[in-house]
């Protein structure tokens, strides 16, 4: 590991390395002329390998997550921990070797450029420590000794590339096993028709299904008649998250989309996609934001969006709306918002790259409700593909955008059929 003040500090190693008689063109890496020097100021070998294996795996695994943020700066602190303890006790040790005292074995590590310069340059001289010998064993127990050194030195390794592997690829899974995962989902899901296996709402409703059948059809009377439609667009506004970047969650509801608009060419599929380090659809850019048209089977690109987007702002979601109305006219309009969910309570998105400054960094309900305001547009139906945003307040809350309603039983329509109006006897 080099050291703040930069790797011209370990060109020193040369002349220390040269006063203890080592190898002085290992100078040129800091980590073999540390393990140089271990050799004459460390009993085991052991006491350099082992700490400079694991800064090597916690090093690797934070590149791999980013080591500027999250468990990947994690990982390089315990790493810059774990080798500056051997470093401390190495160093302390290579003081001893010089004749100096214990304030310069604290200089030497936290000033390693001036103290090893007076090591290196100084006039001091290295004697060879008296290290205790290692206990010595006849052949049978030599062997022995050894290949259960070998194993727990091996057993060590295994259980912390196990548990630092579990973890990394955990928050992070590598591409490979993620697109595995999504081509079995796509195998299991292929081609899937409607069979007599399927039970129908009939069937479901055995003998209760005259009794429900005399009811009074509220769609009929509250909501239009869309019997006559032709063309349906579906807003996707999907804000990808570590759900994407860790499992590819939404490229499994996007490629269902794709398989949906092979059926038929009066659904489309528009999408507003973005807020994740990773994609798993081809023809969506890594960490990108774009809006995507989805049609005929087929998923295209249709504008890319500035690369700091947020998209658990409303006015993203605002401005998604409006655009694709405008862009897509159409008889019906479903809107569904992908992502995280956290109720009345947190509200909608998290957005991975660019997040958004509030406690939970998601889009309020108030928030919503302002974006689907200002866009002015009524849905048929809109839907959360997220967790615990099924409340029934949110359903009242989203009452004016959509062709539900959320109303007592005793509201009746009006003798024309399309305004309600409540009953003398309602509370």
């Amino acid at each position: 590991m080099a050291d703040p003040v930069g790797i011209a500090v370990y060109g020193l190693y040369y002349f220390i390395l040269s006063k203890m008689g080592l190898k002085k063109e290992l100078c040129i890496l800091p980590f073999l002329a540390e393990k140089e020097m271990s050799k004459g100021l460390l009993r085991k070998m052991r006491s350099f390998y082992r700490p400079f294996v694991v800064t090597v795996i916690l090093i690797i695994a934070a590149v791999y997550l980013d080591p500027r943020k999250g468990t990947g700066r994690l990982y390089m602190l315990i790493a810059f921990v774990i080798y500056g303890l051997f470093r401390f006790r190495l160093y302390r040790r290579l003081a001893k070797s010089f004749g100096k005292k214990f304030g310069f074995k604290i200089g030497l590590f936290f000033f390693t450029f001036i103290f090893l310069m007076i090591l290196g340059l100084g006039k001091s001289e290295c004697h060879k420590l008296e290290i205790k010998p290692v206990k010595t064993y006849g052949r049978f127990l030599t062997v022995l000794h050894k290949t259960v050194t070998v194993a727990v030195s091996s057993l060590e390794l295994a259980v912390v590339v196990f548990v630092v592997g579990f973890i990394t690829f955990l928050i992070n899974p590598p591409r490979v096993l993620v697109e595995w995962e999504a081509a079995d989902f796509r195998e299991k899901t292929a081609n899937i028709v409607a069979d007599r296996d399927v039970i129908t709402w009939e069937e479901a409703m055995t003998e209760e299904i005259s009794d429900i059948s005399s009811l009074e059809r509220s769609r009929e009377l509250f909501f239009p008649d869309h019997s006559r439609d032709k063309s349906v667009v579906v807003m996707g506004y999907i804000v990808g998250s570590n759900l994407e970047s860790r499992s590819g969650l939404a490229s499994a509801n996007i490629y269902q989309m794709i398989e949906a608009t092979k059926q038929g060419s009066g659904l489309t599929f528009v999408l507003e996609a973005g807020g994740s380090e990773r994609w798993f659809t081809k023809g969506i850019d890594n960490g990108s934001y774009g809006r995507y048209e989805i049609r005929n089977g087929e998923l295209k690109l249709i504008e890319d969006l500035p690369g700091n987007t947020c998209l658990a702002e409303s006015v993203h979601l605002s401005d998604f709306i409006t655009w694709t109305t405008q862009k897509y006219p159409a008889d019906r309009y479903i809107l569904v918002l992908w992502d995280h969910g956290g109720g009345v309570a947190y509200g909608f998105g998290q957005d991975q790259k660019n997040k958004l400054d509030t406690d939970m960094g998601t889009m309020p309900v108030s928030e919503i409700l302002t974006a689907l305001e200002t866009a002015d547009q009524r849905f048929d139906i809109i839907g959360f593909d997220a967790c615990l945003m099924q409340d029934i307040e949110i359903a009242a809350a989203m009452e004016p955008y959509c062709d539900y309603n959320w109303l007592p039983r005793r509201l009746k329509a009006d003798t024309d059929g399309t305004i309600p109006t409540l009953s003398d006897n309602s509370p």
